[in-house]
């Protein structure tokens, strides 16, 4: 398949992302890092020339939270304190996605 775009989501205790393409051969090729999240990058980013994944090839997705007191968010004024975090669509819940815009390759 050809990956033409890509874009990342996280919630607000984001901290980095990567995604990538391991080649068969064992090089990698970097599709979206970003080193400093921020919750309103929920954009999608275009490749500048689009990328074929061949059979063989493996894509890699990761992201990294910070659950510490200090990067907790702001509510109604004051910094909310730590809670446990589980999966889930609520804005204090977590996930990692990796969302691909891929067409098929003949």
């Amino acid at each position: 398949f050809e990956i033409h775009s890509v874009a990342q989501h996280m919630h607000l205790l984001g901290r980095s992302g990567r995604t990538w393409v391991e080649r068969a051969d064992g090089s990698n090729q970097c599709l979206l890092q970003l080193d400093d999240w921020d919750f309103g990058w929920q954009e999608s980013y275009q490749l500048t020339e689009s990328l074929i994944v061949n059979p063989g090839d493996k894509l890699h997705l990761r992201c990294e939270w910070d659950n510490s007191a200090e990067a907790q968010p702001v509510i109604d004024g004051e910094q909310a304190p730590p809670i446990d975090v589980v999966w889930g669509e609520g804005t204090r819940d977590e996930m990692c996605l990796g969302v691909y815009y891929i067409t098929a390759v003949n």
